[in-house]
């Protein structure tokens, strides 16, 4: 049975609680902010490892972070649990390595890093004026660039023989072309059979040729590269303070900024074209079509959105280091590079700094923009308990973090540290259980926090099972019926049925035939999370008593087989173990005689007919509790059967009574062959079945088959041969 402790509406709860900020919190991802030398920290966490003047960064799909150190001539990673290695360059400015391990490989003040559609990582390598691939074995390479110091020049050729300045800023469009931001004030593409071409700059310092092909215009620090989901194409401009947008057509417009008399850090909340920029250094576009870039030299990011409103993402105008914890809004930065989204939409800064020892201890960093994220924390068995019922919660973060820890809070109260799961043995009701994902590198600063588990503890209940039944005491040879039915018992009770401690059945129902000295016992288990103990039972004992048989034997008076027209017969029952009030019901030929319910019967007779009775025991343990009375068969003298000699005894039918369907069985004395004349004839006279039984004067054995429709009562079977003719009474009952 159901308890119906459990359909009580709002008894458990198991509240949502999100985090509402809306503010974009800031910290720091790698570095201390003291310039260092190449190989300070590997190993080791990220937070605290030197670096000198980051320049670009990628996070994988993975969540790993990579960057390249400017100042040191490597490139790092950053692992999802916070550790940093170098996985390219030796710390030694030249160019070397191709084709065998990236870490024994030299790099030049590589800036720009991207993935390409395979997974390999590509690295502007601005020092040695070349691009190159670290693919997934680890195996650096050179796919543009020749590392000598030529004009630019090698269009329509692969790109492996073309000259390029020093790069800066690396793309790929949707079509898996890379584009080269080359400080040769032109942007290259390399198409993917490798043959490089300009699409963007015609090689003069300037800031001329919006309206016409890009190929035709002048650039002036030209330092990153971007593309919008439409596929159009972004170009920083760090000298002119501007952004440009080169459309698919390869009509080149101004997009954001005023351009090279103008620079400033002005104009938000209004068109980014009206907008003053200052040392546009990195661009990068979101998954909602914002494009973000950093103006270095007033050490801001900002934001300009689809329909073209410039604001201020992070940073303010003055260089520092500060407001990591809080709100990006309000950080300082020195001199950001270039900027990254994961897939998460969590924003990544390289706070590049000043290059050498003398420089300020700002920068040297990689930053982290982010939201605090919300996550489910999950209870085992269930957040309704009972008793001292133990229970383990689980944390079920949707994302990684850099060095983190997870914190568990019940009622406010820090119980737990660092581990995904929170047992305990001790839940209390209205229990609040919270965790938190704290971030250890940066003084415990909130990265996720969970929604709110509270907890109902409710008391042990004993279950209790009930048995009905027909009685302690029941007579031999009859089936006996329980019925069980529980209190605590859950939503689905389970009850199992023994006999003398051997198991019968499972069900709510159980019924057999008991004997003598049986006892019966009915096992609830319950399944409420409440039970305690979790089973239940009752004993039966029961005490068989013998059963008896109802007898009634019917007599005549007077005792005759024969009666004369309008004689009265009465007929006499004698009975045993009737009870102490059977009841009767007479019949005759015609069926069941209307009122004649005494133990005595009396009838005029005026023709043949049959007579029983079926009488009804009340006494204890008569089973069956009727009996059916022998049958009597009183003639007339004024039968309308012929009288014929039924002394004979050569024929004999059984069974008799029968129901229409019975077999003929005789002897034949002298031996000789012939046949036997079969007809059945009702009390009337009236032949009902005729036959010719055909034998080789021996034994005759012959089935008879009356039929359905012949009507209940006494009939006479007639024989006839060569001996004489015989008559034997016999009666159908019903079919």
């Amino acid at each position: 049975m159901t308890n119906a402790r459990y359909t009580l509406p709002g008894l458990i709860l198991l509240i949502i609680c999100s985090f509402t900020a809306n503010a974009q919190i800031i910290r720091t991802i790698a570095g201390t902010g003291v310039y260092s030398s190449a190989f300070v920290g590997d190993g080791g966490p990220a937070k605290i490892a030197g670096l000198g003047c980051p320049y670009a960064v990628f996070v994988d799909t993975n969540g790993i972070l990579y960057f390249t150190d400017n100042a040191n001539h490597v490139v790092k990673k950053v692992t999802r649990n916070g550790i940093i290695t170098t996985i390219c360059g030796n710390g030694v400015p030249v160019y070397g390595g191709d084709g065998g391990p990236a870490t024994a490989a030299s790099l030049a003040a590589p800036t720009a890093i991207i993935m390409d559609p395979a997974g390999n990582l590509i690295i502007g390598d601005a020092g040695n004026k070349v691009v190159r691939k670290i693919n997934s074995a680890g195996i650096i390479s050179t796919i543009a660039g020749t590392h000598a110091f030529v004009p630019v020049g090698g269009d329509g050729g692969p790109a492996t023989d073309a000259g390029l300045g020093s790069v800066s800023g690396l793309a790929y469009d949707a079509a898996g072309n890379l584009y080269i931001a080359d400080g040769n004030t032109k942007v290259r593409k390399v198409n993917t059979a490798g043959i490089i071409s300009t699409v963007a700059g015609n090689g003069a310092l300037g800031n001329a040729g919006n309206g016409g092909q890009a190929t035709a215009a002048s650039f002036d620090g030209i330092s990153d590269i971007a593309f919008d989901a439409a596929g159009n194409m972004y170009i920083a401009e760090k000298n002119s303070f501007t952004v440009r947008k080169v459309n698919t057509a390869g009509i080149i417009t101004a997009y954001a900024g005023l351009g090279p008399a103008s620079s400033g850090s002005t104009g938000d909340g209004g068109p980014a074209s009206a907008a003053r920029l200052n040392g546009t250094a990195g661009l990068r576009f979101d998954t909602a079509g914002n494009l973000y870039l950093t103006e270095q030299n007033v050490h801001k990011i900002r934001r300009i959105n689809p329909a073209g409103i410039i604001s201020t993402y992070a940073g303010s105008i003055s260089a520092g280091f500060a407001g990591d914890g809080g709100p990006a809004t309000t950080a300082r930065f020195n001199y950001p590079s270039q900027i990254c989204f994961d897939k998460r939409g969590n924003m990544y800064i390289t706070d590049k700094g000043i290059q050498g020892p003398s420089g300020s201890p700002w920068g040297h960093r990689i930053r982290q923009i982010y939201k605090v994220d919300t996550f489910h924390i999950s209870v085992a068995p269930s957040p309704v308990l009972c008793g001292n019922t133990a229970a383990t919660f689980t944390a079920h973060p949707t994302q990684a973090y850099y060095t983190y820890v997870y914190k568990w809070f019940v009622n406010n109260l820090p119980v737990g540290t660092n581990s995904a799961t929170y047992a305990s043995t001790t839940v209390h009701n209205q229990d609040t259980v919270i965790c938190n994902i704290i971030d250890t590198a940066n003084g415990g600063m909130l990265l996720a926090k969970s929604d709110t588990i509270i907890m109902t503890v409710l008391p042990p209940i004993l279950p209790l099972v009930h048995v009905t039944h027909s009685g302690d005491t029941i007579c031999a040879g009859l089936t006996m019926t329980f019925s069980a039915t529980a209190t605590n018992g859950g939503t689905a009770p389970v009850f199992k049925w023994y006999v003398n401690g051997v198991y019968m059945w499972t069900g709510t129902m159980f019924a057999y035939i008991p004997v003598t000295g049986d006892f019966v016992t009915c096992v609830l288990t319950s399944n409420d999370p409440c039970a305690f103990p979790v089973t239940s039972h009752v004993d039966i004992p029961l005490t068989v008593i013998p059963s008896f048989r109802p007898y009634i034997h019917i007599h005549a008076d007077p005792d005759t087989v024969v009666a004369y027209w309008s004689q009265i017969i009465t007929l006499f029952s004698n009975l045993t173990y009737s009870g102490t009030a059977p009841t009767f019901q007479w019949y005759n030929n015609h069926g069941p005689i209307a009122g004649e319910t005494n133990n005595f019967y009396q009838q005029a007779m005026y023709g043949p007919d049959t007579f029983y009775c079926i009488m009804h025991s009340n006494g204890y343990c008569a089973v069956p509790d009727f009996d059916t009375s022998n049958i009597i068969y009183i003639s007339t003298g004024k039968l309308a059967v012929e009288d014929l000699a039924t002394q004979s005894a050569s024929f004999t039918i059984y069974p008799n009574p029968n129901n229409g369907h019975f077999t003929l069985k005789g002897i034949i004395h002298d031996g000789k062959s012939g046949s036997v004349s079969v007809d059945v004839k009702n009390v009337l006279g009236q032949s009902v079945y005729t036959s010719t039984i055909n034998h080789t004067g021996k034994a005759i054995e012959q089935s008879i088959d009356l039929g359905n429709d012949l009507p209940p009562g006494m009939y006479y079977l007639m024989t006839s041969d060569s001996h004489g003719n015989r008559a034997i009474p016999f009666l159908v009952h019903s079919h």
